[in-house]
């Protein structure tokens, strides 16, 4: 299997199929800096979501890298990605406890308002169409819920450096997406903040995490780099100066989360919005009668 994600896109392929036979664990106990950064991320997913709520969806969840920062804090949870390996991963990590999807995320199943919060980290520079992806994730949202995700920061210092010194020609100030025909999509914090104000989303609080990390093999303990990182994340995150930012934002509004502890009240059919109903073996929609999948506890509501 492979380690990392492809950086090109295959147009001829599904978006989806993009993610199958990775194997990510691999990736993040790769290199000693990886695996700080991995502690520090987890970190500042701890700090933003709450101490304890309803329901939560992780967003490309991969093998279930974060689960040990939201299991014990919310009475349903939802591991959803678009491969099929990735979420049988995530099944041994969790040893089957959660509801695990497979899907598109520009076309998420989930009636609206289903969840009081949304995870998605590692995800967003994946994604060409990042309004659509919001749009999706502020419609499942319920009002007063938050959503936390992290983004590539092209204006980091690392490549501001590298601009002013000749050495990269793409520039960091520009508000123009970088990468939209790779797999590794760089996006100016300002747009970021512009879609998100956009879409809705009000009351936005940052960290910045990728620095601290690059020097904590050097010198001193894991905790002592750990904590620096932590200490400077909402410099770097005030800032946008970090390599990668963690955001998170509120909806404002009444609407209330959708009350149930049934999956099938959660899902729609991701081609015609339509109920589905749980059928046994497979999960059918009521409206375009399109049957989808149910294979060793995962649900396959991918589009076909």
């Amino acid at each position: 299997m492979s380690t990392g994600i492809p950086e090109q896109i295959d147009p001829n392929q599904k978006p989806y199929l993009l993610y199958e036979g990775i194997e990510y664990k691999d990736f993040w106990r790769d290199s000693d800096n990886r695996s700080r950064l991995d502690e520090l991320e987890r970190e500042i997913v701890r700090e933003f979501l709450p101490v304890s709520g309803t329901r939560i969806v992780d967003l490309g969840c991969g093998f279930g890298r974060l689960t040990e920062c939201y299991l014990d804090r919310f009475k349903q949870v939802i591991l959803f990605d678009s491969s099929t390996s990735l979420l049988h991963q995530a099944q041994e990590t969790t040893n089957g406890k959660g509801w695990f999807i497979a899907g598109d995320i520009n076309h998420l199943p989930f009636h609206k308002a289903s969840f009081d919060n949304v995870l998605m980290v590692r995800v967003f520079h994946h994604l060409p169409d990042s309004q659509k992806c919001l749009s999706e994730i502020s419609r499942v949202l319920s009002r007063s819920g938050a959503f936390i995700f992290s983004y590539s920061n092209k204006r980091n210092l690392a490549r501001i450096a590298a601009y002013l010194l000749g050495r990269d020609p793409n520039n960091p100030f520009s508000l123009e997406t970088q990468g939209l025909d790779t797999t590794l999509i760089r996006h100016h914090p300002r747009y970021v903040d512009d879609l998100l104000f956009k879409t809705g989303f009000r009351e936005l609080k940052h960290r910045g995490v990728g620095v601290v990390d690059k020097f904590s093999n050097k010198r001193g303990p894991l905790q002592f780099w750990l904590n620096l990182g932590k200490a400077l994340a909402p410099i770097f995150g005030k800032t946008r100066l970090a390599p990668w930012v963690f955001c998170k934002g509120k909806i404002p509004g009444e609407e209330r989360l959708l009350e149930t502890d049934q999956l099938i009240d959660l899902l729609q059919c991701p081609s015609c919005s339509e109920r589905l109903v749980d059928e046994g073996e497979i999960i059918l929609c009521t409206g375009c009668n399109e049957k989808f999948p149910k294979i060793d506890g995962i649900i396959d509501l991918r589009p076909k």
